[in-house]
């Protein structure tokens, strides 16, 4: 009764964790796995669509001893050594590995998680069951459904027949002779020209969105000095990283090169990184550098205004 149903597995999910990373792992610029990349994307990936249920799955993979309180800081303080194995299991050195590094590869990627996985097999498991009943409902019901089966089917003949008498008689009638000259009339001919030209248009209206959906659709972007650019995961660029493209970054993520027209009215809207202990970069959302991925955007302050900004402004302008 249940043969089809088979129960599902971690095997199962390790095997579809990994399919799906051999298949969109350029997507997202990790076909060539490092320690050091790996973690500075995992840095990228927490700050960006972290939430509560990836806590356990962090936790287990770079906090194991639970040394930390901050989870930023447990990525970044992790050894390189111990990212090793997942970046073996990744590149196919290996097929067994911890049930935790098949969970980061998961969360990285954004694979669904382990628990909501099985919950979905779990419920593709029940159709068999109710396929099962139906059909033994039908199979005990089957004398009674043939017997109006038969009912109905002498009715239909029934009506059949009388329906034929009458359409024999009706044709025997002659026709008025204002419908004689309608039928006699010749038919217009069929507008040709007209449906050959709307299937021309059809037809290249559909070519020309598939060709925008194969070559021109950006699954990716690039840093591009001052703002995420979208480009093919394709293209290759020479000395640019490509990752995953991001829609909210591209369209509100920018670095502002002029801070010194910032005022008060900035605050709460400006981020700020600080590059060296004079140099400072601002940008027009948080999250971390687009460069430097270790580095975090803080929201600028009236201090950092004050110190590093205004003061910095010719005596004249201040004073107008």
């Amino acid at each position: 009764m249940f043969e089809g149903y088979r129960k599902a597995t971690f095997t199962d999910y390790k095997n579809e964790v990994l399919n799906t990373y051999r298949r969109d792992g350029i997507k997202i610029g990790l076909e060539d796995p490092r320690p050091k990349k790996l973690r500075e994307y995992s840095l990228y990936v927490y700050a960006n669509r972290f939430s509560k249920e990836d806590e356990q799955t962090l936790k287990l993979f770079f906090d194991q001893d639970n040394k930390y309180n901050d989870l930023e800081k447990a990525i970044k303080s992790i050894e390189l050594d111990k990212i090793k194995p997942l970046i073996r299991f990744m590149n196919g050195a290996t097929k067994e590995t911890e049930d935790k590094n098949v969970k980061l590869l998961a969360w990285l990627i954004n694979f669904e998680s382990y628990d909501a996985w099985r919950k979905n097999k779990q419920d593709m498991g029940k159709a068999p069951v109710e396929s099962e009943l139906i059909r033994q409902e039908v199979e005990h019901s089957g004398t009674f459904a043939e017997i109006e089966k038969d009912k109905n089917t002498s009715s239909a003949e029934d009506k059949n027949k009388d329906d034929e008498q009458e359409l024999a008689e009706v044709e025997k009638r002659p026709l008025p002779i204002s419908q004689l000259e309608e039928t006699n009339k010749p038919s217009p001919p069929k507008p040709a020209y007209k449906q050959w030209v709307l299937y021309t248009v059809i037809t290249s209206v559909t070519a020309i969105g598939i060709y925008f959906a194969l070559h021109r659709n950006p699954g990716c972007m690039f840093w591009s000095g001052d703002h995420y650019q979208p480009v093919s995961c394709k293209e290759k660029i020479q000395d640019v990283t490509i990752i995953a493209l991001d829609e909210s970054k591209v369209d509100r993520f920018r670095k502002i090169t002029r801070p010194d027209t910032l005022t008060e009215r900035a605050l709460g809207k400006v981020w700020y990184v600080k590059m060296t202990i004079d140099s400072l970069e601002f940008y027009t959302a948080g999250g971390f550098h687009p460069i430097y991925t270790s580095k975090k955007l803080k929201p600028l302050t009236d201090y950092i205004l004050e110190r590093h900004i205004q003061y910095k402004q010719p005596a004249d302008s201040l004073g107008k």
